[in-house]
């Protein structure tokens, strides 16, 4: 009984709580979840991860191509909001990116998306895991 509360209460709060951040910590993102970034004692800005595209090689599969990964994110500081594909894709090639927050530049750098593809967890929710520091 403890066990199964204690497994709601995890999954109400990572569903419900936003997450605050130093500038230059590592950003874990999970799908459609804002999280809180603190900019240094300017304010705060919100990064959501809008889509992900993860078709990278499953690991314990042989492949003839190795995939691509892509990352939709969109940040929204005191202005509109503003949103960065990253990753590799055919069409582009940007692992990182520059937004503007409190009228200062940041970079937004796409560092992992977790876990690794595998046979064995297709179904797993994927995070991506960014940095956020000044430009």
């Amino acid at each position: 009984m403890r066990r199964a509360f204690l497994g709601l209460l995890a999954c109400g709060l990572l569903a419900c709580s936003k997450t605050t951040l130093q500038m230059g910590q590592l950003v874990t993102l999970v799908p459609k979840q804002p999280t809180t970034l603190a900019l240094g004692g300017i304010g705060t800005a919100e990064a959501t991860l809008i889509d992900l595209n993860d078709s990278r090689c499953p690991s314990d599969v042989t492949c003839v191509w190795a995939g691509t990964l892509a990352a939709t994110v969109t940040v929204v500081g005191d202005g509109p909001a503003q949103t960065v594909r990253l990753g590799y894709q055919k069409s582009y090639v940007l692992d990182s990116a520059i937004v503007t927050l409190h009228a200062q530049s940041y970079w937004v750098r796409l560092l992992d998306a977790t876990p690794y593809p595998s046979t064995k967890n297709a179904g797993l929710l994927r995070t991506v895991t960014l940095r956020l520091r000044p430009a």
